[in-house]
């Protein structure tokens, strides 16, 4: 799976599981191991409320055998979840445990530090999700580099900075060698979303397109949906109606295969505003 950060799924799959095989943990070990799995897997299908049921009791179990590596990993998979669903208070406290756990930050995962870089940008506290962010980069390459610049970009863009957002934008896919991963979808969203701002609505345009191809071939559904809302909102600005319509049926029929509810009020509502919706 070619996850831009699913990482923290990602950061071991999860734990405790670095080097000994499955069938040689104990049982316990091996039940949180695979709730933790089941936590990433839904993560991705984006149902953060039952992934985060699934890092709770990967918690519990991997608590129960004092894997410190399992505890941490569950905690900053179980905050990510929070965030993801605007309880950032409940998110704030979930990192917290993982200092008590682990004072040292020195033997801490840098992926930490990425999720508190986005809690802190979830929670508009711009300065502390910069220097999180930055603290993160620090040393990385590839995809992980490619990350870190993609979120300095959103952040730069919430300053107003937005030579900067494009800066940081550009770097991310310079930091990469396939140009089908994750992290190069986002820069062309984020560079996609610059240049809609900037009415540069041709060359946004080109960045979605090469957006959803990527999303597509990673079968990224919500992401897809993003890229399809992103395309009909420049096909609306530069007065193409029925391509809108267009788009912004395809992004419904998209979430909807996904049971995404509110995502499809959205979109309907879209349509609706929209003229011969």
């Amino acid at each position: 799976m070619n996850k831009r950060f699913a990482w923290i799924a990602l950061l071991l799959v999860l734990s405790g599981c670095a080097g000994t095989p499955l069938r040689e943990r104990s049982f316990q070990a091996r039940e949180a191991f695979r709730h933790a799995s089941r936590g990433v897997a839904l993560h991705e299908r984006g149902e953060y409320r039952s992934a985060g049921q699934e890092f709770a009791s990967a918690y519990r179990l991997y608590a129960g055998i004092d894997d410190q590596q399992g505890m941490v990993t569950s905690l900053i998979n179980s905050a990510r979840t929070f965030r993801q669903t605007h309880q950032h208070a409940a998110a704030e406290r979930e990192l917290a445990k993982v200092y008590l756990l682990q004072p040292d930050t020195a033997l801490l995962p840098r992926e930490l530090l990425f999720e508190e870089a986005q809690l802190a940008l979830a929670s508009g506290n711009l300065p502390l999700a910069r220097a999180k962010a930055s603290a993160f980069l620090n040393g990385q390459e590839g995809e992980a580099s490619a990350a870190g610049h993609n979120l300095l970009a959103i952040i730069a863009r919430q300053e107003g900075n937005l030579s900067a957002a494009r800066q940081e934008a550009h770097t991310a896919l310079s930091s990469i060698t396939s140009q089908q991963s994750a992290e190069a979808g986002n820069a062309h969203r984020l560079l996609g979303q610059l240049d809609t701002q900037a009415a540069h609505l041709a060359v946004a345009e080109e960045h979605f397109t090469m957006a959803l191809a990527i999303d597509r071939s990673n079968s990224n559904g919500k992401k897809i949906i993003v890229d399809l809302r992103s395309l009909a909102e420049v096909a609306g600005l530069r007065g193409n109606t029925e391509r809108k319509q267009q788009l912004l049926r395809h992004a419904r029929e998209v979430a909807l295969a996904r049971e995404e509810t509110e995502t499809v009020r959205e979109i309907e509502a879209l349509m609706h505003t929209t003229p011969g919706g």
